[in-house]
Parts: structure tokens; C-alpha cells; sequence
């Protein structure tokens, strides 16, 4: 199973890739042809490597179900997501809605194989309740987020949900605290005030933290 997986993640991940070249960057960020050439490859194969691998690892950990193939998808597509935002401050909705249809199919099909629903319900509320929550957030604070983190927010709360209430919490609360403390760094450490901070990244960090700490558990 980790076998298919790491080969399947890597056709996720390269597929991605090639998008991302595609891309016109947000006016804040760059495209990633305008890199330097070595900058360009080693970001581009380290992000489909670690993708493979975080998909081959994400399903050693599951059994073999329908939904250890949508958490081995978003693991294939995380490292390039992170790196779309970190250059060019863009979460294609593409991608996250890709992964919204990948998590009901195989969320869905893993309920009527097993027979109990409350984890799909769970899932389901989850994603709804954070979804309005970050989009209320978009709309209060303009500027400081945009459209694509609301629906990486509302797609991490599903999956997180899926795990437990409790691991929605702790993802939501790293994610937070991770981009909190990079503009503490920033602002006071380097004495850039200015600077803007994609959230996606961060946010990426602190769901695989919270999955990580249920995977112990």
C-alpha cells in the first residue's frame, strides 16, 4: 500500500508542479521562473520527493481504506502548496477543491464500508463550522488573508475532523501559532514591520503537527 501510494503522490506532486509553473504569482509574490535556475530545480524536486514520501508515510499509517487515500493525496500535494505560497502567495482553488472532492468521495465510500457515520458527520461539521469561521475572518480583517487560506482552512478542519474535535483544535491552534511567531521574528528579530507573511505554509505545518500527534496517540 505505502508502496502505490509514494508512486501515486509522486504523479500528484509532479502534476501540481507543472501547474504551479502556469501560475501568474499574486502581486506580492514572484513566479517561479523568475528564480535563479538552481534555486528553481532544487525547489521543485524537493517539494515532489517530500510529497511521495509524505504520501507513502501517511499511508504506512493507515489501513488500506478509501480515506487513507485522501490523506495520502493532500500529503502529496502539501510540499508544492507550501511552496506556491511561500514564492508566489498563491493556494489555487483547484487544489483545494481537488482535495474537498478526493476527502468526500473517499470519506463517503469508508462510511458505507465500515457502516458507522460519526466520523463523516464529524468531518462534514467540522469543515462548515471552520469554513465560516475563516471566511467571517477574511472578511473582518482584509488584507491579512485571502480566499485561497479560507478554503485550505475549510478542507484542513475536514480532514482534521475526521481524526477528532480535538485534532481540529490543535491544528487550527499550530497553524496560528506558527505564523504568529514568524511575524514576531520578523517584525521585532529583523526589524521588518512590513513584512507580509503567506499563512498557507504555516498553516500546512501545524495540520501535520496535529496529525502527527494523533498518529502517536
Amino acid at each position: 500500500m505505502w508502496a502505490l501510494a509514494g508512486l501515486g503522490g509522486l504523479m500528484v506532486a509532479v502534476a501540481l508542479w507543472q501547474l504551479a509553473l502556469r501560475l501568474v504569482p499574486d502581486s506580492r509574490g514572484r513566479s517561479f521562473t523568475s528564480l535563479p535556475d538552481l534555486a528553481h530545480w532544487v525547489l521543485g524536486a524537493a517539494a515532489v520527493i517530500s510529497g511521495a514520501v509524505g504520501a507513502a508515510a501517511v499511508a504506512a499509517f493507515f489501513p488500506a481504506s478509501p480515506a487513507a487515500v485522501a490523506f495520502a493525496a493532500f500529503a502529496a500535494v502539501t510540499p508544492v502548496l507550501a511552496v506556491l505560497d511561500a514564492v508566489m502567495h498563491r493556494l489555487p482553488f483547484i487544489v483545494s477543491g481537488g482535495l474537498g472532492v478526493v476527502a468526500a468521495v473517499g470519506f463517503s465510500w469508508d462510511t458505507m464500508a465500515s457502516g458507522g457515520s460519526e466520523r463523516l458527520e464529524r468531518a462534514a461539521l467540522a469543515a462548515l463550522i471552520v469554513g465560516i469561521l475563516a471566511l467571517a475572518w477574511w472578511w473582518v480583517f482584509e488584507g491579512e488573508a485571502g480566499p485561497g487560506d479560507v478554503a485550505l482552512l475549510t478542507v484542513i478542519g475536514g480532514f482534521a475532523g475526521w481524526l477528532s474535535w480535538i485534532t481540529v483544535g490543535v491544528a487550527l491552534f499550530a497553524g496560528f501559532a506558527l505564523a504568529t511567531l514568524a511575524v514576531v521574528v520578523t517584525r521585532w528579530g529583523f526589524g521588518k514591520a512590513g513584512a507580509y507573511h503567506p499563512l498557507g505554509s504555516f498553516l500546512l505545518a501545524g495540520w501535520w503537527a496535529a496529525f502527527a500527534l494523533a498518529a502517536m496517540n
